[in-house]
């Protein structure tokens, strides 16, 4: 009832957001935590200010051939070396399980740092031993330089974020109407039991999660696959192609859309700073996000659907 729940006697001190509060706990069990519904509602203040003033601006860049202009043999050497420093570090990996036999976090700890290194390892080697194929800047000399990729991607950051919590509902309802009762990814569930028992493992898992996936994926699929689909063909299909492989590489279902939303924001980033920190720095903060809803979700309110 929601007469008996605390949160409403926290709430009732607060007359005039007391109805918008019990109205958002339409889609939820209970009304949501005061302090989290403040905060929700600043944030969305926010991103409809960005929207309306149609910030960030980006800025003007010149025209121009941008791509990774490689034949298809070349690409395929590129993937074939990204693939086979993951089945190496799978490898290694295995040997140190049975050597160490760990628990389940520190194989997730390991496994994040084993997968996501190599695909760096890999590039490393290919941009150091064929430079001329796979060795020019990831970045446009005519981008934006470094620091002014930081405020660029907070602010798309905010913008965009709601738009990804909309697509996330939308899914999770559609998958609840075929009959699939929607997953968290196992790292994500991970995460959330570590949270609340194991700091330690939970801060390695944050580590893979807000740094090392960040500068292998963005590093991969828009440092390379993106640009190089881009060199190819139009860049909308370029975009819609190699968001559609990163959707799909994470293996989940639930995750997929909003993913193949992330993605497309990811290289849209991309395109209009033309600097791959840009693409990075939202990665990165979008994860840093997932990571802080798992923190605070025992005050989070459960899905009413």
């Amino acid at each position: 009832m929601l007469g008996s729940d605390p949160t409403i006697a926290t709430l009732e001190n607060h007359d005039s957001l007391l109805k918008p509060a019990i109205m958002l706990a339409a889609l939820f069990n209970e009304p949501p935590n005061f302090y989290v519904f403040i905060g929700f509602s600043l944030f969305c203040g926010t991103s409809i200010f960005l929207w309306v003033s149609r910030l960030p601006k980006a800025p003007v860049l010149a025209p121009r051939p941008w791509g990774l202009n490689i034949s298809w043999v070349d690409f395929g050497l590129f993937l074939s070396t990204c693939f086979l420093g993951v089945l190496l570090a799978q490898i290694c990996l295995s040997l140190i399980y049975k050597a160490l036999e760990p628990d389940e976090f520190a194989k997730a700890i390991l496994a994040t740092i084993g997968m996501q290194g190599a695909i760096l390892v890999s590039i490393l080697i290919l941009r150091n031993r064929y430079p001329k194929l796979f060795g020019e800047s990831l970045s446009r000399p005519d981008g934006v330089r470094a620091i002014n990729t930081i405020p660029f991607s907070i602010s798309a950051f905010i913008k965009f974020l709601p738009l990804l919590w909309i697509v996330t509902l939308l899914a999770n309802i559609f998958l609840y109407k075929i009959g699939i009762n929607p997953e968290q990814q196992k790292l994500v569930e991970m995460m959330r039991e570590a949270a609340q028992q194991r700091p330690i493992q939970f801060a390695g898992l944050a580590f893979g999660a807000i740094i090392l996936a960040p500068l292998a994926e963005e590093t991969l699929f828009r440092g390379y696959i993106y640009r190089f689909l881009r060199a190819k063909s139009s860049q909308s299909n370029a975009a819609l192609f190699s968001s559609l492989l990163f959707a799909l590489i994470h293996f989940n279902l639930t995750s997929f859309a909003p993913l193949f939303l992330l993605s497309l924001l990811l290289t849209w980033t991309y395109e209009k700073t033309g600097n791959l920190l840009t693409p990075i720095l939202f990665h990165a903060i979008f994860n840093a996000h997932t990571v802080g809803l798992i923190l605070i979700s025992p005050i989070l309110p459960e899905p009413n659907f």
